[in-house]
């Protein structure tokens, strides 16, 4: 009996089944950091932004030719218009009333603008002089070699007559005693003179100083202003000439746009420098009254350099200084304080 019964109950625990329970998949809770970009906020529209940039005709917009002829985007939504002026005395208006928001004007004519509370900085410097003393005299060598001659030359108490009479002081010679000046009108009108022969000795700017070497195979160069301001003040830069400034308002709203356009200010001084013949190109085509050899020929001794308010402001604060000794008119009555310089 004790057997048979051992035997049912091994027959019974046989028979039995294990029920398992079915896995059940885990649904992954969503953590807030991996949810999907629906869920991030909308951008904001960029605003359109319209720049109006205006430089006078010759080095100063030869300088920025590059942005000019290509006008590289400064940012999305940001238009640039580009304007060459025949003379810097239209860049004042410009900029008094806001009509320019980034310029390129004479030094002096930044820091006078600013000393009367026109809120604008200097965010740079492109042309550093084109002065050149030219000549049919084959005399002439040297400063002393100028002494009893009239020069002709233009900009009688402007800075081109400052750069000059502080010149022939550093050198020994007494202005208006041992040099006499003839002054014209304009720039213009010193070419036709010296081609012509009525002038054989005179002041000029490049780019008009290649178009008269064209002219005349026995004129020469016989003094750099440039490398003799670098000696005279014991510098490493010529006199800081043209710089741009940029509008407080577009300084303060769109400070991204700035770097970027001074970023490519830089680039192009580079390339001009690089490309004259090229630049030289996009000057004709863009019917600013310039062939493009005579910019080609003349970029070597326009001074062309890209320097930013900080590299820019010791050569500047030098410059500003001589300029006040011989009046201080001429900077607006009173050297600038650092407001006047772009803090990057």
């Amino acid at each position: 009996m004790l057997a048979i019964m051992l035997v049912l109950v091994l027959l019974v625990g046989c028979g039995q089944t294990v029920e398992v329970e079915p896995e059940v998949e885990e649904t992954p809770v969503e953590k807030p950091e991996e949810k999907v970009e629906e869920e991030k906020e909308e951008e904001k529209p960029v605003e359109p932004l319209t720049i109006n940039l205006v430089a006078p005709m010759g080095a100063p917009t030869v300088s920025l030719v590059k942005m000019f002829k290509e006008n590289p985007s400064l940012g999305e939504g940001v238009e640039v218009k580009y304007e060459s002026v025949k003379s810097p005395a239209l860049m004042a208006p410009r900029l008094i009333s806001g009509e320019a928001d980034i310029a390129i004007v004479p030094s002096n004519l930044a820091i006078k603008l600013y000393n009367k509370g026109i809120g604008i900085q200097l965010a740079g410097t492109t042309v550093w002089g084109i002065l050149y003393i030219a000549t049919t005299d084959e005399e002439i060598e040297g400063w002393d070699d100028l002494r009893g001659k009239e020069i002709n030359m233009i900009g009688r108490g402007l800075t081109p007559d400052v750069v000059v009479r502080y010149l022939l002081e550093a050198n020994g010679l007494v202005p208006d005693v041992d040099v006499t000046f003839n002054y014209v009108g304009g720039a213009a009108d010193l070419a036709p003179m010296f081609i012509a022969g009525k002038s054989t000795l005179s002041i000029m700017p490049e780019p008009m100083l290649t178009k008269v070497l064209t002219k005349r195979d026995d004129a020469r160069i016989v003094l750099d202003l440039q490398k003799e301001w670098a000696k005279a003040t014991e510098g490493d830069t010529s006199y800081p000439q043209a710089v741009i400034v940029i509008s407080n308002e577009l300084i303060e709203n769109r400070p991204e746009v700035v770097a970027e356009f001074l970023k490519r200010a830089r680039e192009s001084v580079e390339w001009v420098n690089a490309n004259p013949a090229k630049a030289g190109e996009y000057v004709e085509a863009l019917g600013l009254g310039l062939k493009a050899k005579i910019v080609e020929k003349s970029i070597p001794r326009s001074n062309l350099m890209f320097r930013d308010a900080s590299e820019s402001e010791e050569a500047i604060m030098k410059y500003f200084g001589i300029l006040h000794g011989f009046s201080p008119e001429l900077v607006g009555g009173k050297l600038p304080d650092e407001g006047f310089f772009l803090d990057k």
